[in-house]
């Protein structure tokens, strides 16, 4: 760990690519934190549009704010994983979260979530969220059960029961060498699980602090065939990088159910296109060991009848004809479904419409 300055207790890192449109309400949350001792580090990665103006501009009506504001540009785009990885590069703070420029935070997220980390001397804090666009307003949260029953949150992370949302928490910074995601798709997943696993102690903060934006403009949610296959394809690709980490942590079997819904949401990425027979053979091939555990249960899942008629419903090419009928009367889709089903079929429906 950098001691050369230990004076920040929270580093935010703000990741910003095509964002002016929201990044003037991303930092004046932060500029408006009840908390002083912060340090705010916003990475350009070569944004085309003004959005590291607009910080400079805002930042301007914080003078108390500016020794701490630190601002990388890239010159040219490197994606979001370096831009991740150069703003944790410059952070000095004891704990660190990063923040999408689409995203925002309430104004006492740095107090309460730092106030909970040296109380209990976390490694890691969460907070609940919201799920926010410009019309609604859906708390995400922490399930109470959790709390009552005091649930390891380390491992329900890991296990996939709480959702990888970096903005919702703060990290210690340590010297870990962490392993990254190799594509943008996915990417947080990694990154969420590499934090849960080299925290010692995790805690929470039951009050939601964190605006996860939902972007109708942003590139994940421009779906069409050829992106989701991309999507499909980059994704793969980093939940491997996972199996292939606790593997060599020893830990694979500890983690095997958070490993069966990363491998189904992947899948869940190919369910619009389905209909066509290439897509519906990828799909049985992507982790083709989840087709067993889908249908027979496991370590991992125990699988139910309603996961054995689903499943045969999408392999023998009854999804998405009769898809109501299936989601409706006979299964009814747990977490790790629901993802691939609704939102992912919704866009992709939006996007044949404008063709």
């Amino acid at each position: 760990m950098n001691q050369k300055r230990m004076s920040a207790k929270v580093s935010f890192i703000v990741a910003m690519y095509n964002v002016a449109e929201y990044i003037e309400q991303c930092a004046r949350s932060l500029f408006e934190q009840t908390e002083k001792d912060l340090e705010f580090i916003f990475v350009d990665d070569a944004s085309p549009d003004n959005c590291t103006e607009i910080v400079s501009r805002v930042m301007g009506e914080y003078p108390e704010r500016v020794p701490q504001v630190k601002i990388v540009r890239h010159e040219q785009n490197k994606g979001i994983i370096e831009t991740r990885r150069d703003g944790l590069s410059a952070a000095t703070g004891e704990y660190v979260t990063f923040i999408d420029g689409d995203d925002y935070v309430e104004t006492r997220h740095a107090e309460l979530m730092y106030a909970k980390a040296v109380q209990s001397d976390a490694d890691c804090v969460i907070c609940d969220f919201f799920y926010s666009s410009d019309k609604d307003y859906e708390a995400g949260s922490i399930p109470q059960d959790f709390i009552d029953r005091g649930v390891d949150l380390r491992s329900a992370i890991l296990n996939r029961d709480l959702g990888p949302y970096l903005g919702s928490k703060i990290v210690r910074r340590t010297d870990n060498d962490i392993v990254w995601g190799n594509a943008h798709y996915g990417e947080d997943v990694v990154t969420c699980m590499m934090e849960a696993f080299y925290s010692k102690k995790v805690e929470c903060v039951n009050v939601p602090l964190h605006h996860y934006r939902y972007n109708p403009n942003s590139i994940s949610n421009q779906i069409d065939e050829q992106r989701l296959v991309r999507n499909h394809v980059e994704y793969s690709g980093n939940i491997q990088i996972i199996e292939d980490f606790f593997r060599s942590k020893g830990c694979a079997d500890q983690f095997a159910k958070g490993l069966y819904i990363s491998k189904v949401n992947v899948r869940n990425y190919l369910l619009p296109l389905v209909g066509k027979k290439k897509y519906r053979r990828m799909w049985m091939k992507s982790f083709p060991e989840t087709n067993k555990s889908i249908f027979w249960g496991d370590k991992s899942h125990k699988s139910t009848y309603r996961d054995k008629i689903w499943y045969l419903g999408v392999t023998l090419g009854f999804y998405p004809r009769f898809r109501k009928i299936l989601i409706k009367k006979i299964f009814r889709p747990g977490p790790e479904w629901e993802f691939g089903i609704f939102r992912l079929d919704a866009l992709y429906k939006n996007s044949l419409k404008k063709v």
